[in-house]
C-alpha cells in the first residue's frame, strides 16, 4: 500500500488497462513511459488518484472523450493523433486509436503520453515526435483541430507490453509485417507474450516455452532484431547456442531467413543489409571453427553447440581424451549402466541421472574448484532440498558405481567435459593476464532446462565482465520426467548466486520467466487433456508451469476400453513397424520397465523383442501424428492413483507420497502431449472406470468408446491404415534418431525394419550392414566378456567394411581390437594398402607405424621418421616395439654405409617411448660402438644428446663410460686438478659409478695430495702452502656435500677455512668461527684413513698451528699492528677490523675467546693485560657481552692472588662493571682489593658527605693499598673546598695537571668572591710552573677562559695580562702585545708565544689558505709570516695581528657593532654613528701600516676583495 491509503500504483494501472467492460467503445493500452508518468501523478496522492481513475473511465467511451474535450492534432503522421484533457487540470493526454485486428470486439485506444505540468508538455510532445517519426513545426497546441467524431481506427496493433519504450518506432506497420512473416514462414502467429520476448530491453531474460509455443522462433527473431537495432560497439561478439546441433542449426536458419526477408524493407533495409553482411562473414567455416578470435567483423555471431564450445576451450592434451563416440548420454546411462543394477524401489533411471548430473557432478557446492561431491558432502545435498532425503545415500552409491563404470570403459559424460572446461578457465584467469579467447557481449541459449550449475558458470565466464547479465535463456521445464528436476525457480536462484559472485556492487534484478503458452502445433482438445494433468501436478508441487492454449483445430482424442476379445488386434498393433508416424507408449521409464509391463499384461503375448512399444524416456522431446497410450491408468500404482483422483492440495499430501505421484503425473503428461493430431488412450474396463471417468477428467472433450465392436473397428482401422509401410524409410528414420540419442532400441528396430525391406526386395544391403555394424558396436561396448567383446568388435569392423565405411573399420581395428589382444594391425594395414590416403586426422605417424609393425616400410619413410615423436594411442610399447624395431632395421638395411645409418639411428633413439627397455638397449649398443673414447666422453658430459640422456637407464652405456673414465684417470694421475676434475665430471655424468663412491674417493685423494707435502706449521706461513687454490678446495668440498656424502673430518674443516690469496690476511670471520670448531674437534676416523699424512695425526700439534694462524691474522689486521707475524697477539684486538664484528656476533666472539683461553691457560694476568684495552672499549652487542663475561671471569681469578701491578690496574677497570657484593661479600679475594672496592663504593654514594678528616683518612688508606690517582682525586673532590684550601692543594704531592684542575675548579666555583678569587688566580698564574701547566693543556686553558669571561673587564684591571686575551679579539690582543701594553717575563712570553703563535695563529693562518678561490692569496703572506717575521720580536706580534685581522674579516665575519668594539679595544677615536662597514675596516687596517707584512701584494689583493 502507498501512503494515503492508495493501492499499489502498478496494480492499479494493470487493473485499468487490462480488462474491457461490456459496452465500452474502446479497450485501453499504454506503454512503460506512460506508466511512469501515471505512477508519478498518483503515488501517495489519493485525491489525484481518484480524478485519474475518473479520467480513464471517461476515455473508454466516445461520450466520455467528448466530455474530456478531445481534439485531433494537425500533423502529417501515419496515424491520427488525438489529445484530450484530464479531469485534473492542466493535464493533457495524447493517444491513437488502433484496429486491434480484423473482427476484434472493439478498437484499442493506445495512450502515447500524458503530462500534468503545463511547462513540460512541449517536452513530452518532442519525445512523441522522435518516437513516432512525425514533424512539429509549431507548438502542438496551435495544431489542434476541433472535431465531433473520430476518424476510422488506424491499421496497426496495440502492443500491451511492459517493455515497449524502445519499439515504438516499429508501430508504423513494421510489427505487422514481422507477424505476417512469422506466421507464413515459421508457422506461428506471435502473441503479445511472444512479442515481449523480442522487445524486452532489461536482461537477463528467461523464456519459459513448452513444445510448440514458438520459443525457438522468438529467440531467433530476438537475435535478428538485436543485430538490426541494438547499439553495439565495433567488434561485438554474439553467441547463439543450445545443447543440440539440431536446435542450434534451427536458430541459425531462422536468423538467416529473417535477414533475407527484410533486407529490402523500405525503412529497415540498410540496417538489415549491414547485419546480413556481418552474419555472412561470421558463418564462414573458417570463422565458425576459429571463433576464439575474430577481430575483423563488426558484429560476429557464433552458432555452435555448448558442448563443442566447452570442448574447444580444453587443452589439447585433455580434449583428445573426450571423443564423442565415448560420450555417455541418458540413453546409454539407462540401457548400459542403470538397467543392469538394482537400487531398490522408487529409485529410477531418471531420478538417478538427475541427481548425478545436476547435483553431484553439475552443482558447484564445493566452491569454485568444480570437484564432484562425495558421500562426505551429504549435508550439502540434503540441506538444499533438491533431492529426496531418503534417496541421497543410494544416489551416492549409484554415483560411485557409475564413476567406476566410466573409468573402466574409458567413457565420459558432459559433466566431465564441463568440469575440465571450468577448471581450465579458472586456471587461465588466475595465471594469465589474457584469456585464450575473446569474450562475448551477448549470449542466447535454447534448451536451458538441460543446464547445470557448473555449465551455467561456464556460460557466464564466456561473457565480458561488464556484460555478465547480457544473457537470454529459453527452456521447457516439462522436458524432464523427474519431479525434482529443472524449474525456473531453481535456475533463478542459481543465476542470482553466480551473478552475485561476479557483480560485487549494484543490485541484481532477476525477473520471473516470460511465459509462452500458446501452442501452435497441438490440437486444442489434446492440449486440454494435458492441462488437466498439469493443473493436478501444480497443486502437488511448488512449481507452476503455464497452462497451454491452442487455436489449432481439434484432433481426435478417444478412450478405448479393451477386453480379451481385442487381444489379437492389440498384438498385431504392437508388432507393426510404423513407429515413426505412430507411437505406442507404455507407462515405463526405460526398456526394462516396458519389458516388465508387457510380461505382466494378460492381453499382450508378443515377445518384447518383436514389439514396437516406446517408453516415456524414449519419446521425451519427440512428436508423432498419432499416439497410443496403452494402459497408463492401469499401470499407475493404486496408492498414487487414488491421491491423484482426489481433490487434494499440496499441503494435504505427504512428502513421501508427493514425489512418486508427481513422477506418475509427469510421465502421463509427457505421454499425452506427444501427439500432433490424434491420441488413443487404451485402457482396461476397470482403469477406464476408476481413472479416466473420474471427476478430474469429466469436462474434457475425450470420446469414451466402450462397445467391443466399435473398439475392434477402431483398432482394425489403426492396423489397416499402416498398410504395407515403407520399411526401409522407417529404418532410415530410426537410424537418424539413433544418431541423435544413441538409443539402442531405435537401432534394433531399424535393423528389423531393414531386414523386412530386404525380404520384400526393397532393401539396401549397404544400409543394413551399417545398422548391424553400429549394433555390433553397441553390443561390444555393453559386453563384460572380453571374448564376446572381441567378437562384437570384429563383426562391427567387418560390417563397416561391407557398408563401404572402411574409415570406421580402420578405427575399430586400431582403437578397440588391438587393446583386446587382437593382431588387428594387420587388418588395418590391409585397409591402408587399399586406401593409402585414409586419414583419421589425429596422428600423422599412424600409417608409418602400421607399415613398420607389418615389416613393410617404404623408402620414403626414412624422411618422415620424426612422425614417430607422436605415436598413436593404440601403440603398446611392450607388445609392438619388437615388431617396430624389425621394421626400422629393415628400413635401414639397404643403407650399407655406417655414416648414412648413424644420423637415422640417432634420430630414432631421440624419440621417447618408442621401444621397451631391451629393444632400446640393443639400439643404444649399436650407436655407442660407433663412437671413439673422446667423442663418447664429450657427449656423456654434454646435456641433451643421446648418450647423456640415456646413460642413467642403460647398463650398456654405463659400462662403456666406466672404461672411458678409467682411461682418462690413468692419463691424469700426476695432475691433481685434472684428476679431481675428471672424477667430478664422471660423477655428474653417472652418480652410480664406482658403486656411488666417487665423492668419497675424490675428497680423500685431495686431502692426501694436499697434506702429505706439509707439516702443521706450514698452515700459518705467509705463502699459500697448497697445490690447489682455496676456491678449488671449496668447490670439491661443496660438490661432495651436494652429492649427499657426509664430511666429518677435522682436515675438511681446516682445508675449507684457511683463507686465500695473500696468505693469511684473507681469513673471513666465518673462517675463524669454523676454525674454532675445527680446533675443538678431535681427529676422526675419516682423518686417520687419509694416506700419507702422518705429520697431521698429532692433534695438539695441529691445534697449536691453528691457534697461531688465527692470532697472526688478528695481529696482521690490527690498525696498530706490529709488522712481525710473531708479534704479541691480541694486544691490539680492539684496534683490529675483526673486533667490531665480534662485538655483535656471539659465534665469532666465542671463537676468539676460545683462542684467548688456549693462549693463556695458565696465566690470567697475561690474558687480562693483553685484552685490557679491548675490555675498556665497553661496546654494546651480544658478542662483547660474552667477551666481558670471560674477561671478568679471568680478572676475578687475579683478585684472589697477592696484589701485583696488573691486579691493581684490573681492579680499577672492574669497578663499576661487576656487582660490588661479588667482591666484598665473597671469600677468597685479597683484602687490599676488598678495601679498594669498599672505598670506591663509599665515594660513589651521592648521599654520603665526608669531613676533611675522613677524607684524609681515606686518602691514607688508598695510599697504603697503592690505589690509582683517579680514585685519590675522587676522594679529594668529595669535600667541598674553598679558596683557603688552594694553598694546601698546591703543596700536595700530586701531578701538576690534577693540581691545576682542582685549583681552577675552586676558583670557578667561587668566582663571585672577586676580591679573593682574582688575586688568588693572579698568584697562581705568576708561578711559571702553574702558568705552563695551564697554557699547554687545552682543557685547562679553556677553563681559564671561562673563569676570565665570568668577570667584567673592569674586574680584571691590574690583575694578570693573560686574562685580557679572553675579553677581546685575537688580533687586538696581538696588536697590544706588539705595543707592549701587556708585559710578561721571558719565560711567560715564551709560554704565550707557544700558546698563541705556535698553536692558535698557525691554525687560523692555515684556515685562511683553505678558503675557496681566495685562499691562494694567503699562502705567500702566511709563509712570509712563518719564516721571516715569526722569529723577530719586533715583527711577530704586529704581523700576526694583521694576519688574524684578515681571519676575523674572512671567516668570523664580524658585525658593525663588533667592529666598533674592536676599534674601542684598540683605543682608536670613536667613528661616526653612520660609518659604514668598509670605513670601519679601513680605520682598523690603517693601524698596520708599519708592519712589514702590510705591503705584501697578495695580502693587499686579499684585502681589496674584502673591501
Amino acid at each position: 500500500m502507498l501512503a494515503g491509503g492508495t493501492v499499489d500504483s502498478l496494480t492499479l494501472i494493470k487493473k485499468l488497462f487490462t480488462f474491457r467492460e461490456p459496452g465500452d467503445d474502446f479497450a485501453l493500452a499504454c506503454g512503460s513511459t506512460v506508466r511512469g508518468d501515471i505512477k508519478a501523478e498518483i503515488s501517495g496522492k489519493p485525491d489525484r488518484e481518484k480524478k485519474f481513475i475518473e479520467t480513464i473511465e471517461h476515455m473508454r467511451s466516445k461520450k466520455g472523450l467528448k466530455k474530456l474535450k478531445f481534439k485531433k492534432l494537425k500533423l502529417k503522421a501515419q496515424h491520427t493523433i488525438y489529445q484530450c484533457q484530464a479531469i485534473r487540470k492542466p493535464g493533457r493526454i495524447w493517444y491513437v486509436i488502433l484496429d486491434e485486428e480484423p473482427g476484434s470486439v472493439c478498437p484499442t485506444l493506445l495512450i502515447l503520453g500524458c503530462s500534468w505540468n503545463k511547462d513540460r508538455q512541449q517536452n513530452r510532445i518532442s519525445e512523441l515526435q522522435k518516437r513516432l517519426g512525425f514533424s512539429i513545426e509549431k507548438y502542438v497546441f496551435e495544431e489542434i483541430e476541433e472535431c465531433d467524431e473520430f476518424d476510422p481506427p488506424s491499421p496497426g496493433r496495440s502492443i500491451e507490453l511492459r517493455y515497449d519504450t524502445d519499439i515504438r518506432p516499429m508501430i508504423n506497420g513494421t510489427i505487422d509485417e514481422m507477424m505476417k512473416f512469422a506466421e507464413s514462414e515459421m508457422g506461428i502467429k506471435p502473441t503479445n507474450h511472444q512479442l515481449e520476448t523480442i522487445f524486452r530491453p532489461s536482461m537477463p531474460i528467461f523464456v519459459n516455452g513448452q513444445a510448440g509455443t514458438g520459443k525457438t522462433v522468438m529467440l531467433s527473431l530476438r537475435v535478428a532484431l538485436g543485430s538490426w537495432f541494438e547499439e553495439t560497439e565495433t567488434n561485438s561478439r554474439i553467441l547463439v547456442t543450445s545443447m543440440s546441433d539440431k536446435v542450434t542449426e534451427k536458430l541459425r536458419d531462422n536468423v538467416e531467413m529473417t535477414n533475407n526477408a527484410f533486407r529490402k524493407h523500405e525503412q529497415l533495409g540498410p540496417k538489415v543489409e549491414n547485419a546480413k553482411i556481418n552474419l555472412d562473414k561470421s558463418l564462414s567455416k573458417s570463422n565458425q571453427e576459429n571463433w576464439k578470435h575474430t577481430g575483423d567483423i563488426d558484429q560476429f555471431h557464433l552458432y555452435r553447440t555448448f558442448k563443442k564450445i566447452q570442448n574447444e576451450l580444453l587443452d589439447h592434451s585433455i580434449k583428445n581424451s573426450y571423443l564423442e563416440e565415448n560420450n555417455v548420454n541418458f540413453s546409454i546411462f539407462t540401457n548400459r549402466f542403470f538397467s543392469r543394477r538394482n537400487y531398490g524401489k522408487g529409485f529410477n533411471a531418471e531420478l538417478a541421472w538427475y541427481g548425478i548430473r545436476s547435483i553431484i557432478r553439475g552443482q558447484c557446492l564445493k566452491g569454485k574448484s568444480g570437484e564432484y561431491l562425495t558421500p562426505a558432502d551429504k549435508e550439502l545435498v540434503t540441506e538444499r532440498e533438491q533431492f529426496p532425503v531418503d534417496k541421497v545415500d543410494i544416489l551416492f552409491k549409484c554415483h560411485d558405481d557409475y564413476t567406476n563404470w566410466l573409468e573402466k570403459r574409458r567413457l565420459h559424460d558432459d559433466m566431465d567435459i564441463a568440469r575440465n572446461t571450468w577448471q581450465s578457465l579458472q586456471n587461465k584467469s588466475a595465471n594469465d593476464s589474457k584469456l585464450s579467447f575473446d569474450p562475448f557481449d551477448m549470449v542466447y541459449l535454447d534448451e536451458a532446462q538441460d543446464l547445470t550449475d557448473l555449465e551455467f558458470r561456464i556460460l557466464i565466464e564466456l561473457l565480458k565482465p561488464e556484460k555478465t547479465t547480457s544473457i537470454i535463456l529459453a527452456g521447457d521445464p516439462l522436458q524432464t520426467i523427474n519431479p525434482s528436476g529443472f524449474s525456473w525457480e531453481n535456475l533463478k536462484d542459481m543465476m542470482y548466486n553466480i551473478l552475485n559472485e561476479k557483480i560485487l556492487s549494484g543490485k541484481i534484478n532477476l525477473e520471473d520467466p516470460m511465459i509462452l503458452n500458446q501452442n501452435f502445433r497441438t490440437p486444442k482438445n489434446i492440449v486440454d487433456i494435458g492441462n488437466c494433468v498439469l493443473n493436478k501436478r501444480t497443486n502437488l508441487t511448488k512449481h507452476s508451469p503455464a497452462v497451454q492454449l491452442s487455436n489449432v483445430p481439434e484432433g481426435q482424442a478417444k478412450l478405448l476400453v479393451v477386453t480379451e476379445k481385442h487381444k489379437q488386434q492389440l498384438n498385431d498393433l504392437f508388432e507393426q513397424d510404423d513407429v515413426i508416424k505412430r507411437f505406442i507408449i507404455m507407462n515405463g521409464s526405460d526398456k526394462e520397465g516396458i519389458k516388465n509391463l508387457q510380461e505382466k499384461d494378460l492381453l499382450i503375448e508378443v515377445d518384447y523383442d518383436r514389439s514396437r512399444v516406446y517408453s516415456i524416456t524414449q519419446v521425451k522431446g519427440l512428436e508423432a501424428q498419432k499416439v497410443h497410450l496403452y494402459k497408463f491408468g492401469a499401470s499407475i500404482p493404486s496408492t498414487s492413483s487414488s491421491i491423484i483422483l482426489q481433490d487434494k492440495d499440496r499441503h494435504e499430501v505427504s512428502e513421501e507420497d508427493r514425489i512418486p505421484i508427481s513422477y506418475e503425473l509427469n510421465k502421463l503428461y509427457i505421454g499425452l502431449t506427444r501427439s500432433r493430431r490424434e491420441i488413443l488412450i487404451i485402457e482396461s474396463e476397470r482403469a477406464a472406470e476408476h481413472f479416466w471417468k473420474a471427476p478430474m477428467f469429466e469436462n474434457l472433450e475425450l470420446e469414451i468408446v466402450q462397445d467391443e465392436k466399435a473398439v475392434s473397428k477402431i483398432l482394425q482401422h489403426e492396423i489397416d491404415i499402416s498398410g504395407e509401410p515403407d520399411h526401409l524409410d522407417i529404418a532410415r528414420k530410426l537410424f537418424q534418431r539413433y544418431e541423435l540419442d544413441r538409443d539402442i532400441q531405435d537401432l534394433e528396430w531399424a535393423k528389423s525394419s531393414a531386414r523386412k525391406a530386404e525380404e520384400k526386395g526393397k532393401g539396401d544391403m549397404t544400409f543394413t550392414y551399417k545398422i548391424e555394424a553400429n549394433l555390433n558396436e553397441e553390443y561390444a561396448l555393453d559386453s563384460e566378456d572380453k571374448k564376446k567383446k572381441r567378437e562384437y568388435w570384429s563383426s562391427a569392423a567387418a560390417n563397416h567394411r561391407k557398408a563401404q565405411n572402411p574409415q570406421r573399420a580402420y578405427s575399430i581395428y586400431l582403437d578397440f581390437l588391438i587393446g583386446l589382444g587382437a593382431k588387428s594391425y594387420m587388418e588395418a594395414y590391409k585397409i591402408l594398402k587399399e586406401r593409402p590416403h585414409i586419414n583419421r586426422g589425429r596422428i600423422q605417424s599412424e600409417p608409418l607405424v602400421l607399415r613398420l609393425v607389418n615389416k613393410s616400410p617404404e623408402p620414403n619413410d626414412r624422411k618422415i621418421i620424426n612422425h614417430l615423436n607422436k605415436l598413436p594411442s593404440w601403440y603398446d610399447k611392450q607388445t609392438h616395439s619388437p615388431l617396430l624395431s624389425e621394421g626400422l632395421f629393415e628400413l635401414l638395411s639397404d643403407l650399407e654405409d655406417d655414416s648414412a645409418q648413424a644420423p637415422l639411428i640417432e634420430k630414432i633413439l631421440t624419440i621417447d617411448d618408442l621401444f621397451n627397455n631391451s629393444i632400446k638397449e640393443e639400439w643404444l649398443r649399436t650407436y655407442s660402438k660407433s663412437l671413439d673414447s673422446d667423442k663418447y666422453w664429450k657427449l656423456a658430459k654434454t646435456k641433451d644428446n643421446l648418450i647423456s640422456n640415456n646413460l642413467s637407464n642403460s647398463q650398456e652405456l654405463s659400462n662403456k663410460l666406466a672404461t672411458v673414465a678409467d682411461e682418462r684417470l690413468q692419463s691424469k694421475s700426476k695432475d691433481l686438478s685434472s684428476y679431481l676434475s675428471t672424477l667430478k665430471t664422471w660423477y655428474e655424468i653417472d652418480k652410480q659409478a664406482m658403486n656411488g663412491k666417487i665423492p668419497e674417493n675424490l675428497i680423500k685423494k685431495m686431502l692426501s695430495a694436499e697434506f702429505s707435502q706439509l707439516r702443521p706449521s706450514s698452515i700459518y706461513n705467509q705463502e699459500w702452502p697448497f697445490k690447489l687454490p682455496q676456491e678449488k678446495h671449496k668447490e670439491y668440498i661443496d660438490f661432495c656435500r651436494k652429492s649427499g656424502y657426509v664430511l666429518r673430518g677435522k682436515l675438511i674443516l681446516l682445508l675449507e677455512n684457511l683463507g686465500n690469496d695473500y696468505w693469511p690476511n684473507k681469513l673471513e670471520y666465518s673462517n675463524i668461527i669454523e676454525l674454532w670448531k675445527c680446533f675443538e674437534r678431535p681427529l676422526s676416523e675419516f682423518d686417520k684413513s687419509i694416506q700419507d699424512i702422518e705429520d697431521f695425526r698429532d692433534n695438539d700439534r695441529l691445534n697449536s698451528s691453528i691457534r697461531t694462524l688465527v692470532m697472526s691474522h688478528v695481529s696482521l689486521n690490527s690498525r696498530k699492528r706490529d709488522s712481525s707475524v710473531n708479534a704479541t697477539r691480541f694486544g691490539n684486538l680492539h684496534a683490529s677490523d675483526i673486533w667490531e664484528e665480534a662485538c655483535e656476533d656471539t659465534n665469532l666472539m666465542q671463537a676468539l675467546v676460545g683462542f684467548f683461553g688456549e693462549e693463556w691457560k695458565t696465566s690470567p694476568e697475561a690474558f687480562c693485560s693483553s685484552l685490557m684495552e679491548s675490555y675498556e672499549d665497553n661496546k654494546r652487542g651480544a658478542g662483547y657481552t660474552l667477551f666481558a663475561s670471560k674477561y671478568e671471569e679471568k680478572a676475578l681469578e687475579i683478585l684472589k692472588q697477592d696484589p701485583k701491578s696488573i691486579a691493581r690496574t684490573v681492579r680499577s677497570r672492574l669497578y663499576g662493571r661487576i656487582p660490588l657484593k661479588q667482591i666484598t661479600e665473597k671469600k677468597g679475594f685479597h683484602s687490599e682489593h676488598v678495601t679498594y672496592f669498599k672505598i670506591a663504593s663509599e665515594l660513589d654514594d651521592d648521599k654520603r658527605e665526608f669531613s676533611k678528616e675522613e677524607i684524609k683518612e681515606i686518602i691514607s688508606d688508598l695510599d697504603k693499598i697503592k690505589a690509582d690517582d683517579e680514585l685519590v682525586n675522587k676522594a679529594q673532590e668529595s669535600v667541598k673546598l674553598g679558596i683557603d684550601d688552594i694553598d694546601e692543594i698546591l703543596i700536595e704531592e700530586i701531578d701538576e695537571k690534577t693540581k691545576m684542575e682542582r685549583v681552577l675548579e675552586i676558583i670557578q666555583s667561587t668566582f663571585t668572591d672577586k676580591d679573593r678569587s682574582i688575586p688568588k688566580l693572579v698568584q697562581i698564574l705568576n708561578n711559571p710552573t702553574n702558568m705552563n701547566t695551564i697554557i699547554t693543556d687545552e682543557n685547562l686553558f679553556d677553563r681559564l677562559g671561562r673563569i676570565a669571561r665570568s668577570w667584567r673587564r673592569d674586574d680584571i684591571q691590574n690583575s694578570h695580562d693573560l686574562l685580557f686575551y679572553f675579553h677581546q679579539s685575537l688580533f687586538v690582543y696581538l696588536y697590544k702585545l706588539h705595543n707592549e701594553e701587556y708585559k710578561f717575563t721571558d719565560s711567560q712570553s715564551n709560554q704565550i708565544d707557544e700558546r698563541l703563535l705556535n698553536k692558535i695563529v698557525m691554525k687560523k693562518k692555515n684556515d685562511l689558505t683553505r678558503i675557496e678561490e681566495i685562499g691562494k692569496l694567503y699562502k705567500d703572506p702566511g709563509t712570509e709570516l712563518e719564516t721571516n717575521h715569526w722569529w723577530v720580536k719586533e715583527k711577530k706580534y704586529l704581523s700576526s695581528s694583521l694576519m688574524m685581522f684578515h681571519h676575523r674579516l674572512q671567516i668570523e665575519k664580524p658585525t658593525i657593532e663588533q667592529l666598533r668594539k674592536d676599534i674601542s679595544d684598540l683605543r682608536l677615536s670613536k667613528p661616526p654613528k653612520n660609518a659604514t662597514r668598509p670605513k670601519l675596516i679601513r680605520k682598523i687596517y690603517e693601524q698596520f701600516e708599519g708592519a712589514d707584512l702590510f705591503h705584501n701584494s697578495n695580502l693587499q689583493n686579499a684585502f681589496d676583495t674584502i673591501i
